[in-house]
């Protein structure tokens, strides 16, 4: 079975996850590249380490690497791409993106390519949002940048007030 491209995944990202925006289009491709490295026949056993050797939960499969519990054709899912991608479409819709542990993690921006600058990314899209701030940086009374301030490929998408604290999120755009 074949390994998909970034731009063959991009397409069938496109088709799935298209109507959403931009943003999540990037993201599929990124989950799908993390989960599967575009490997169209993955499957992945989740015992012993996550699951137990009888678990629902035990496999995934296929490129975005959808779990048995979800009862999808095993087949289907680890030779038709665009199947896999359509059966990830309906999990995300029942779930989101926290469905996939590389997103939840944050793995899957090691293949994360944003979109177009004129595009900024919605704050529900960064798992656990407020402990990233928390991890890169507190304000108090002022303004303290937790970044070179010379260094324009960060920018903040947003500031988040816990108590008396105030965080900023960074979003950080590199060009290709």
């Amino acid at each position: 079975m074949p390994t998909l491209l970034r731009a063959e995944i991009a397409a069938l990202a496109n088709t799935h996850f298209g109507d959403l925006g931009k943003q999540h289009v990037a993201i599929a491709v990124a989950v799908a590249l993390a989960e599967s490295a575009g490997q169209v026949d993955a499957i992945n056993d989740n015992y012993p380490r996550w699951q137990t050797e009888d678990s629902v939960y035990r496999w995934d499969y296929g490129l975005m690497q959808i779990n048995s519990v979800h009862g999808y054709d095993q087949n289907r899912l680890i030779t038709d791409a665009d199947y896999n991608m359509r059966c990830a479409r309906q999990i995300w819709n029942g779930q989101g993106w926290d469905a996939w542990t590389t997103f939840k993690w944050g793995l899957y921006l090691n293949h994360y390519e944003a979109p177009a600058a004129d595009e900024v990314p919605p704050m529900d899209l960064i798992p656990n949002g407020l402990e990233i701030a928390k991890a890169y940086m507190a304000v108090t009374d002022a303004y303290y940048p937790a970044y070179d301030s010379n260094d324009t490929r960060f920018f903040p998408v947003k500031y988040i007030q816990d108590g008396d604290r105030r965080y900023a999120v960074y979003e950080l755009w590199l060009q290709a």
